[in-house]
């Protein structure tokens, strides 16, 4: 086992997990709305945006 980890993979996680924490904090602040756009239950109140997650890039949302 390499004892070097490749650092864009350290930094990808790390951004995974910052993503996961920002996307939390925006739940408890909307009332759950955000979770809730994310699973395609809810609109976001304009029909040209889209949210999207994409496995190890976190949440983006996408005109």
């Amino acid at each position: 086992m390499d004892a070097h980890p490749d650092k864009r993979a350290t930094e990808a996680v790390a951004l995974g997990l910052r993503a996961e924490e920002l996307a939390a904090g925006l739940d408890a602040w909307t009332g759950g709305w955000f979770s809730r756009a994310l699973a395609g239950e809810a609109g976001i109140g304009h029909s040209s945006w889209q949210l999207a997650q994409r496995p190890g890039m976190g949440i983006t949302l996408n005109p």
